[in-house]
């Protein structure tokens, strides 16, 4: 039983990278597009509504993870939990997840703008369509290399 805590933690890591790789994107895509010259930038308007319940999930899941390896298994369990927690992120973050800038995330934060616009239009909230409308001309101008199939 004990193993299967481990290979839990180590996957969690694995969605923790993962959720800390995306936020960083938002944030390197969101600044790359903004001539404010903010530490954010346009970061809150191109992170996509779901990182929100995805980071939740992560840590909820984390902390149950974790809290049960404590109370079913004790300290030590904890401890190699953690580690392995820690090592299958960070050789996930060295090898398998994309960097700030790549291909994957451009296209997961523009198809997500994309489809929020649609929704603005469809609900007749032209403001929000409008403004949408505007850092999507930003992302295709700045990442048209990025967007083309």
């Amino acid at each position: 039983m004990e193993i299967a805590i481990y290979f839990v933690a180590a996957l969690l890591g694995i969605f923790f990278r993962y959720n800390l790789g995306f936020s960083q994107a938002c944030k390197f895509v969101g600044t790359s597009i903004s001539s404010s010259g903010s530490g954010s930038g346009f970061q809150d308007a191109v992170t996509p509504p779901f990182s929100t319940n995805f980071t939740l999930l992560t840590w909820v899941a984390i902390v149950c993870v974790f809290g049960f390896a404590v109370y079913k298994f004790g300290w030590e369990t904890f401890g190699f939990a953690i580690g392995a927690f820690f090592v299958s992120s960070v050789i996930a973050g060295a090898v398998v997840i994309p960097k700030s800038d790549s291909k994957h995330f451009v296209e997961r934060i523009y198809r997500s703008m994309v489809s929020r616009f649609a929704d603005y239009v469809k609900e007749g909230d032209t403001l929000r369509a409008d403004a949408m409308k505007h850092l999507i001309d930003k992302i295709e101008a700045n990442y048209r290399d990025k967007l083309i199939n």
